[in-house]
């Protein structure tokens, strides 16, 4: 298949939704209010000679638990919490504004960018009982 297609979910507030799988090229867009639980980013890893930034996303804004992240990115923003996520597999989970982590793990190949640096007065992002195993990276950017 050399043509791909963009699609998008939103979960939006009061509602939830258990064991979403988004792929390649899809989003998900968790909603404040919403929650997500159990969502796996592009499991297939599946990989193409352009195959670069397609990875399946995850949006947060209202609540997401037991994410895993592979090849694809969580981004967590104001007012978003992710709870026992794992990056892994060139992942990456980014928290924004006052976004929220907890008991990320982010293991080989994955990564973690924690803050903000547009703006000294900007919200600050927030990660508890972070886990970086062999092989994963974690970036802080604080002003």
């Amino acid at each position: 298949m050399s043509d791909s297609t963009s699609s998008s979910f939103i979960i939006a507030s009061a509602q939830s939704s258990s064991g979403l799988i988004i792929n390649d090229d899809q989003t998900l867009t968790v909603q404040a209010g919403g929650t997500a639980i159990d969502t796996q980013l592009d499991p297939s890893l599946r990989h193409t000679a352009d195959d670069e930034d397609t990875g399946g996303e995850e949006d947060v804004y209202g609540s997401s638990l037991r994410t895993q992240v592979n090849d694809g990115d969580q981004e967590i923003y104001s007012g978003g919490v992710s709870i026992s996520a794992t990056v892994g597999n060139e992942g990456n989970v980014w928290v924004d504004g006052s976004g929220t982590t907890s008991a990320l793990v982010i293991s080989s190949g994955g990564s973690a960018e924690i803050g903000n640096d547009e703006s000294a007065s900007a919200p600050t992002a927030t990660a508890y009982d972070t886990t970086v195993l062999s092989g994963g990276n974690l970036f802080t950017n604080y002003n």
